[in-house]
């Protein structure tokens, strides 16, 4: 069995760049994309500095809530 990474917490989505946060957390992609945000444009820049960056956090953090479920 492969071990999955836990969850990222609300402070590392809001300071990373989004780069690093879709590729540690593939699937924060869905909600980023249904709220507009253009990621090849904003790639550099983190949640954080983003319009409706709380409602954005608590959107990826419901995607990747699954990860720190115990199996």
């Amino acid at each position: 069995m492969t071990a999955v990474d836990p969850p990222p917490t609300a402070e590392a989505l809001e300071s990373l760049p989004l780069h690093v946060v879709l590729r540690g957390w593939p699937e924060t992609l869905v909600p980023l994309r249904r709220a507009g945000v253009d990621l090849r444009a904003e790639g550099a820049r983190s949640l954080a500095g983003l319009p409706a960056a709380e409602r954005l956090v608590a959107a990826c953090l419901d995607a990747t809530a699954w990860r720190g479920r115990p199996r």
